[in-house]
């Protein structure tokens, strides 16, 4: 028997009070804002450097899924919550040319390039300028690192279509904006 209990969970639209049809509305320095505010003190400061990783990875894939309902807190009381580990990213430009980031960053739902993370990192996330720059190079560090993989699955594969996601795929994972 598990003695640890499942631990609870609410997204970013139940915790800034919104409709689930809202939650394409809103700005990534709200959720950040939503973090500072929830997350017990001992892990707010991970959890900022863990969503500003997040941002960095949604922005430089290019998903413009990455709603409100899309990032959450996890919590085991009132004193142990922290933000949830990501998860369903998807490159949506992949399927959908020109999309568009889901929320909006420095007021625009564009794909910011490296200042402007960076820049997002410090003022939104609280980041030093060596821990945004840090977290940053590690998150195109392990694109890169990805990319060798996905190379090597595109390299096998025969199917047109899945030919075109990897190499879509792959063309993010090495982009330098």
């Amino acid at each position: 028997m598990n003695s640890h209990p499942t631990p609870g969970f609410e997204d970013m639209c139940v915790l800034q009070a919104k409709h689930r049809d809202d939650k394409y509305s809103g700005s990534y320095e709200q959720v950040a804002k939503t973090i500072k505010l929830f997350v017990s003190p001992h892990h707010r400061h991970s959890s900022l450097i863990q969503f500003f990783k997040m941002i960095v990875m949604n922005t430089r894939l290019q998903n413009g899924d990455a709603h409100l309902k899309n990032f959450g807190l996890l919590y085991d009381s009132v004193e142990e919550i922290r933000l949830s580990p990501a998860y369903d990213v998807v490159s949506t430009t992949c399927y959908i040319k020109h999309d568009i980031a889901a929320l909006t960053l420095m007021g625009s739902k564009k794909w910011w390039g490296k200042k402007y993370l960076i820049d997002f990192g410090v003022n939104a996330c609280e980041l030093s300028l060596k821990q945004a720059n840090q977290a940053y190079d590690e998150c195109i560090a392990a694109l890169k690192n990805t990319a060798n993989l996905v190379e090597s699955r595109l390299s096998q594969e025969m199917h047109e279509d899945k030919i075109a996601v990897l190499s879509h795929l792959l063309e993010r994972m090495r982009s330098d904006d």
